[in-house]
């Protein structure tokens, strides 16, 4: 961590590119911090079992979630005008609260048709539709921030979650509820949140009050409508690739084995994806200004590409290192076998540290097309690696190793390509 800060810190004179990244990793440094301990507080007071139901959950409403709000959030960034963004904005606010609405009234009516959720117990089922909304608020409410570079406020937020999810976790293992206790924590925690956002939210939109119909609204979304048209399944794709995997191991491997699998990917995602959206948070909101000036952003993506391989050349080795140890040490004895599930993923992590912040480039030079084909090849890893050693009988190791090979093929080319898009070559 200190080798990241040093590297990210020594290059801020530079531009405002790494003075912005530094910005946000520190603001965010400390969510992950609390974060980490409420892993390890959650991994002391929960079973296995009950975290495996709880990813299940998480993985459900990330699925979903790209589905309420038709991923308007990366467009957010694009529009020359500020007004222009307001409307766009109010948009998804919109489609989010429908979509939500309309997913409660289908899990009502169709409740056996959503099979595929059997690893949720009944009460916690019916707080999924809200946990959609409060993630589709969420991202929108986010991409303003970024947009307009207020990343002390989105930093706090980000804090304000794991907080509030500790807290929570703390509190409710004493309370004698029929709903899984950690899914409750996860809805109340986002919902704060979201709340927190939406305060600082107003006060920026309040300049537009009068100035903005329903049909410039209505407009907004149909003048972006490729972004639902290609980035949504695209997103539904690299989604159900990440997302898809507990189910996956739920079926084969039962939702013990995905819960030390859940453990093993938030304890890597921790320090990963604390510079990942430091990162690709920064990048594509000035890659977007570059991009929109001269369709050129090769420099900065270079840059980019080569501060994401040193950082995650120090995070991998590390992890390589001391995982099962530092499960055992921070975790409890059991927890092992999630820091054996982490070593056999490693060189997926490896190149998807890398290539995370950088497939932002499809969208900012608004390749969604080929965005979507890095997605389907995503999934297809998953289910290919993953699928086929759980048909033929094999053990959760080989599978993840198997998996963790094919992804890894699959970001290499997503690196690569987003570099020539960069370059204005394809």
């Amino acid at each position: 961590m200190c080798f990241v800060l040093w590297t990210v810190g020594n290059a801020v004179k530079t531009g405002s590119f790494y003075a912005n990244m530094l910005k946000l990793f520190t603001g965010t440094f400390g969510s992950h911090v609390i974060w980490g301990l409420s892993m390890m507080v959650a991994a002391r007071l929960y079973t296995a079992e009950e975290i495996g139901e709880e990813q299940l959950f998480l993985s459900a409403a990330s699925m979903l979630e790209t589905w309420a709000y038709g991923r308007y959030d990366k467009a957010v960034a694009i529009p020359k005008e500020q007004f222009q963004a307001v409307r766009l904005v109010l948009f998804s606010v919109l489609l989010s609260l429908g979509s939500g609405t309309l997913l409660l009234l289908l899990l009502a009516a169709m409740r056996d048709s959503f099979s595929w959720l059997a690893g949720i117990s009944g009460g916690s089922l019916f707080l999924l539709p809200l946990f959609v909304m409060e993630i589709s608020l969420y991202m929108i409410f986010y991409a303003w921030l970024v947009r307009t570079k207020n990343y002390t406020v989105a930093s706090k937020g980000l804090a304000l979650f794991p907080a509030a999810y500790l807290f929570l976790c703390v509190v409710l293992y004493f309370v004698p509820i029929s709903v899984q206790k950690l899914i409750l924590a996860l809805v109340l925690a986002r919902g704060a949140e979201v709340l927190y956002y939406m305060r600082h939210l107003y006060r920026d939109m309040r300049a537009y009050k009068g100035r903005v119909s329903v049909r410039e609204v209505l407009q907004s979304g149909r003048e972006y409508a490729d972004f639902p048209k290609y980035v949504l399944p695209g997103k539904f794709l690299e989604s159900l690739a990440a997302d898809g995997v507990p189910f996956l191991l739920n079926a084969f491997w039962g939702t013990t084995a995905t819960g030390y699998y859940a453990m093993a990917m938030r304890a890597f995602s921790s320090p990963s994806g604390l510079i990942q959206k430091a990162v690709g948070d920064v990048f594509w909101q000035e890659s977007s200004i570059l991009y929109g000036r001269c369709s050129d952003c090769s420099l900065l993506y270079r840059k980019t590409l080569l501060l994401c391989l040193k950082i995650s050349t120090v995070v991998c080795a590390c992890a390589y290192l001391v995982a099962p140890t530092a499960f055992s040490l921070f975790f409890g004895g059991d927890w092992i076998v999630s820091g054996i599930y982490m070593r056999r993923m490693l060189p997926m992590m490896f190149l998807m540290f890398v290539a995370v912040p950088l497939v932002n480039m499809y969208i900012v030079a608004r390749r969604q097309c080929a965005f979507l084909g890095i997605q389907a090849m995503y999934f297809l890893s998953s289910v290919i690696g993953l699928g086929i050693v759980g048909w033929s009988g094999g053990d959760m190791e080989t599978a993840l190793t198997a998996w963790s090979v094919l992804s890894a093929m699959v970001s290499g080319v997503s690196i690569y390509g987003g570099k020539r898009i960069a370059e204005n070559q394809c």
